[in-house]
């Protein structure tokens, strides 16, 4: 009863966000700039349908050499996380985010596989191949969407602090689905502060990321971990990741 006079007599809470007033455009460049971006996942499929494509055997990345083959057919740059930003100076795949982030959706959406250390196609690839660009865009997101933490796993992709999670099997999906409903929110063809998407992200639920369990923060010092890591080491930096 109460909840109801609530509702007729209270304005439902509108969030705003409001635009950034200076973007580095060439600093995102590599990931927003290239309206061809379904063509290197089509290249992708080819690639790994005609050549060798090792593996890592530890953690399934597609090896260094595969990957500066692929990236010089294909043309496009990426983003690295290494000293000197260029691709042929990372240790593995998991320092890109550009090449690390279409291998893996490829993956979880079972459009690729990994076979006795080789990239094969996967029961997914005839059907992906089939569809319009549009269709294959959809397609992935929701096979993203849906995806627990086997092969995507934003949260132990958090390199700025050192952090372990009481649960090692977790679904993401739900985490996700909040970020992309608060994004719906956010101004067309505009740039904003993330800063001010973390904090309203943070005010409609700051427990997002329970499903991990208890997230856990190294103090060098003593040389262990213990419990609750705030939401700036943890929650700030994992939206981060999803976004990109």
């Amino acid at each position: 009863m109460f909840k109801g006079y609530l509702e007729r007599t209270v304005a439902a809470c509108v969030r705003t966000f409001n635009p950034c007033e200076e973007v580095d455009e060439d600093k995102y460049a590599p990931i927003i700039g290239r309206e061809s971006r379904y063509k290197d996942f089509d290249m992708l499929l080819s690639f790994i349908n005609t050549q060798k494509v090792s593996a890592t055997a530890a953690v399934g990345y597609m090896s260094k050499s595969s990957l500066l083959k692929f990236n010089k057919l294909a043309r496009y740059d990426d983003i690295c996380n290494c000293s000197t930003g260029d691709i042929t100076d990372i240790r593995n795949a998991g320092d890109t985010i550009v090449s690390f982030g279409m291998t893996q959706l490829m993956r979880c959406a079972g459009v690729i596989d990994i076979v006795q250390n080789k990239f094969v196609l996967s029961s997914n690839a005839n059907h992906y191949a089939s569809l319009t660009m549009p269709e294959k865009a959809k397609f992935l997101f929701g096979e993203y969407m849906r995806h627990g933490n086997s092969i995507i796993d934003e949260c132990a992709r958090i390199t700025a602090m050192k952090l372990r999670f009481s649960r090692s099997r977790y679904n993401l999906s739900g985490p996700r689905n909040e970020i992309v409903n608060c994004l719906k929110e956010c101004p067309l063809n505009q740039w904003v502060d993330f800063r001010q998407l973390s904090k309203e992200q943070y005010k409609q639920n700051s427990s997002l990321f329970s499903v991990v369990g208890e997230a856990l923060i190294r103090d060098d010092y003593y040389n262990k971990y213990y419990n609750h890591a705030g939401w700036n080491d943890f929650g700030h930096l994992a939206i981060s990741i999803i976004l990109s």
